[in-house]
């Protein structure tokens, strides 16, 4: 099959914890459309869920975006620059990373500058 970007999906939902069920539910969209499994979709949704608590974790009253690209192969979630200031280098922040690195095959969190940081999460297809 061919790797390329199929498709691309963004979202931006308000920093509040009343959009949590949202991100979850559009994950999970995604996902089934994608044809993951039941256990992969509900690791991608406890993923999302997590970078939302490190985001929301923040004083910052912003937004939370997210771009979905859909491979043949792999489901790519970049979180545009996450607000983690409140729980840099804590061992809350260490932990929501670990458990995003346990449930994604891969993670990587890169710094933007004043205390942000893009989030990029990738779950295989198989």
């Amino acid at each position: 099959m061919d790797k390329t970007t199929s498709d691309s999906i963004s979202l931006s939902v308000p920093l509040n914890e009343n959009y949590a069920s949202v991100l979850r539910l559009a994950v999970a969209s995604v996902a089934a459309r994608m044809n993951f499994t039941w256990d992969k979709i509900e690791d991608l949704k406890m993923a999302i869920a997590e970078a939302f608590l490190l985001s929301f974790r923040s004083d910052d009253n912003s937004e939370f975006n997210l771009d979905f690209n859909l491979f043949s192969d792999r489901l790519e979630i970049l979180v545009k620059k996450s607000n983690v200031e409140a729980v840099q280098d804590s061992m809350e922040k260490k932990y929501s990373v670990f458990i995003l690195t346990g449930l994604m095959d891969k993670v990587d969190i890169k710094p933007k500058g004043n205390n942000k940081y893009d989030i990029k999460l990738v779950k295989n297809l198989w």
